[in-house]
């Protein structure tokens, strides 16, 4: 903890939760869209809203 910079800080801050962040911000909308058979080539038809975003981080981004 006492070598550890504000800058060490926010590195660790910017790799464990900007990503979800962004990903909880994003992808809601493009979830809730629905998809006709043969509107995307490899997705299967989907006519109901559904979805589950499931956001895991760790320190370990920052080492190594």
């Amino acid at each position: 903890m006492d070598a550890t910079t504000p800058a060490d800080l926010q590195k660790c801050f910017e790799a464990n939760s900007m990503a979800p962040f962004f990903a909880l911000k994003y992808a809601p909308p493009a979830m809730g869209k629905l998809a006709t058979k043969g509107h995307y080539p490899n997705a299967a038809p989907k006519d109901q809203k559904y979805g589950s975003i499931i956001v895991i981080s760790s320190v370990a981004s920052t080492y190594g």
